[in-house]
């Protein structure tokens, strides 16, 4: 009988199951299922995989494994770090686009008042009322703590519309928009300029 242990070939090598789930739980945070978490235990199997192959004396395999997990979790790590950081972007400059719009539909309403008035501009928001049906809304620049008196004010009511393209028509009361606010030029364009004091 103990011959035939001898002669019994080794059994093979058994792959890590440490090893394995760093590549199952890297590939889950570089998909996004788990994305941090997946990345992070990807990190943690993985270096206890190589640590359990190296002190298996041969048993025990899977190092490729183990370093293609800990590859995965990096991988998922930067993509969801770049993820977030691009929809912070977006949701930074969301209000500053609504801000924009708001400012672009203004202007629209003074350009059909100018028309029906001699070119006048308009001394009042009121006065808009008939051409922008949702004004008080649109007063209202999303950024804005104080959401019970307009945002804007009209400035350059001495003029007539679209003689001097350069003059500022109206502006935000305040810089919302990283120190900037967004104005309504003479001829209907629409910037966001640094506030002056």
């Amino acid at each position: 009988a103990s011959a035939m242990n001898e002669l019994a070939p080794p059994s093979p090598p058994k792959t890590s199951a440490l090893a394995i789930l760093s590549v199952f739980f890297g590939f889950l945070g570089l998909i996004c299922a788990l994305p941090v978490i997946g990345s992070i235990l990807a990190f943690v199997f993985g270096p206890l995989a190589l640590l359990h192959i190296g002190t298996s004396e041969g048993r025990i395999v899977g190092q490729r494994h183990a370093v293609v997990g800990m590859i995965f979790g990096i991988l998922g790590l930067a993509t969801n770090y770049f993820m977030f950081s691009l929809l912070l972007q977006v949701k930074n400059k969301a209000p500053t686009a609504r801000c924009d719009t708001n400012v672009r539909q203004i202007g629209m309403a003074i350009t059909m008042y100018a028309e029906n008035h001699s070119g006048r501009i308009p001394r009042e928001f009121s006065d808009l009322r008939p051409y922008l049906p949702n004004l008080d809304n649109v007063l209202i620049c999303p950024a804005a703590s104080d959401t019970n008196h307009p945002s804007y004010e009209l400035v350059g009511m001495a003029n007539k519309w679209g003689e001097s393209p350069r003059l500022v028509v109206l502006q935000e009361i305040a810089a919302r928009h990283h120190g900037c606010r967004i104005v309504l030029f003479d001829d209907g364009h629409v910037e966001q300029v640094p506030y002056a004091r």
